[in-house]
């Protein structure tokens, strides 16, 4: 019996026999999460939805669930409570964005565990207050098995925005920042719900906004204000440090 199926559009749960249905749902595409304490957690995705009168039958078979699990340490060892853990594809990519749960945490001794994980090869993204974000090589993750992965996070560098329009401070510009590879850096600790993570960053009244947790490299950060305007700037932070970045509109 599944605790949760879930299309977006509506959710069952499964009798004893594992049969459920999903009722009053329009023609068209869906995604469908299926959820159990103790399996994979399964995504369907697109699920096509026609317009049949006896509906339509899906067979789905669910893994035992496979984790990750780790520590999370600061710079001098220590051990780093609610850090934030991004489960990420071998591409490096966030997965699991839709939907309501929360980003797993690091407990008060630094440990983490991400759970319903499928069998595969994954990243694992952590990041905490104050430190430096960072991302693991490629884990493979067996079948209904566990694999772990330590972090050691630094100090985070900062990069402090500042957008002017006219002369004047642009407030609500939203502002995204890009990697060197061109992926976007999203700011996790600061949207641990899942679906919050597409929410875009903005600037203050006074058109500023700072860009934390970040690791020592080169970036591209992109403002695009109220008129739909754009502009994009590179910059290089250090380890722990600072930069500041102003981008002017006429």
């Amino acid at each position: 019996m599944a605790d949760l199926l879930e299309v977006y559009g509506g959710q069952s749960v499964s009798d004893a026999k594992g049969w459920f249905e999903v009722s009053g749902l329009n023609e068209g595409l869906y995604r469908l999460e299926i959820r159990k304490t103790g399996y994979a957690m399964e995504i369907i995705a697109p699920l096509s939805v026609g317009s049949s009168a006896d509906g339509q039958a899906l067979e789905v078979l669910l893994d035992k669930e496979s984790r990750i699990t780790g520590k999370i340490t600061g710079p001098s060892g220590e051990p780093v409570a609610g850090a934030v853990l991004v489960l990420c594809n071998g591409r490096g990519q966030p997965m699991l964005l839709a939907g309501t749960s929360r980003a797993p945490e690091s407990d008060a001794s630094g440990c983490y565990v991400i759970q319903a994980v499928k069998a595969g090869t994954y990243r694992v993204l952590a990041e905490a207050k104050g430190l430096a974000r960072a991302l693991s090589p490629a884990v493979s993750v067996p079948k209904d098995g566990a694999v772990e992965q330590d972090f050691s996070l630094g100090k985070e560098a900062r990069i402090r925005v500042s957008v002017l329009a006219a002369g004047a401070p642009a407030e609500g510009a939203d502002v995204t920042l890009l990697d060197s590879a061109g992926a976007e850096v999203i700011d996790w600790t600061a949207r641990k719900s899942m679906i919050q993570g597409m929410a875009p960053q903005a600037t203050d009244k006074e058109g500023k906004y700072t860009l934390v947790r970040l690791a020592a490299g080169t970036y591209t950060v992109k403002v695009q204000i109220s008129d739909g305007r754009t502009k994009s700037a590179a910059c290089t932070v250090a380890a722990g440090g600072e930069t500041a970045l102003a981008l002017e509109f006429d």
